[in-house]
């Protein structure tokens, strides 16, 4: 039972480091996007919804792995398990869930063709650059999460050894 619990930690470490260095590096690109879009939004010189797009239409969503938790969740193996570590980790992936569907969703949204036109073009460059800040605001609540999270993994990693 004891290898079990080390192989879990393990486990869950490995794949929020993952998830926490693709945070991270996607996080300095849309910060790079979020300054293009105020450059652009402050001079008044995006001239285009094509030009928009090419600036919006880089911004993939990121894909976060939730194997570890999924496969815990499966086993039922959360009953065995310290109470604080399951907490930690429960809103850790509920945090990092809640990003994924307001990404996708927001991003899905801002780039509807039916809310894209020219007319709008100074709302549209706006709200965009709006949005890029919520999505990096995210990312680093996110990102705080992890750190926690990875903080707490490890403490009872050392316990168990």
């Amino acid at each position: 039972m004891q290898n079990l619990g080390i192989d879990l930690i393990n486990n869950f470490e490995h794949e929020i480091k993952q998830n926490s260095a693709r945070i991270n590096d996607v996080n300095i690109y849309h910060k790079g996007v979020q300054q293009v879009l105020q450059n652009r939004e402050s001079r008044g010189t995006m001239n285009s919804i094509a030009e928009f797009r090419n600036i919006l239409d880089a911004m993939q969503p990121i894909v976060l792995t939730n194997s570890a938790w999924d496969t815990a969740v499966a086993t039922g193996v959360f009953t065995r398990m310290d109470f604080e570590l399951v907490s930690a980790l429960t809103l850790t992936y509920n945090t990092q869930a809640r990003f994924d569907e307001n990404y996708r969703t927001e991003l899905r949204t801002m780039l509807s063709p039916s809310n894209l036109n020219n007319k709008n073009l100074e709302a549209i460059v706006y709200n965009a650059s709006q949005l890029v800040s919520n999505i990096i605001a995210q990312e680093s609540e996110l990102a705080a999460y992890y750190d926690q999270v990875l903080a707490i993994l490890r403490s009872h990693l050392s316990k168990k050894s």
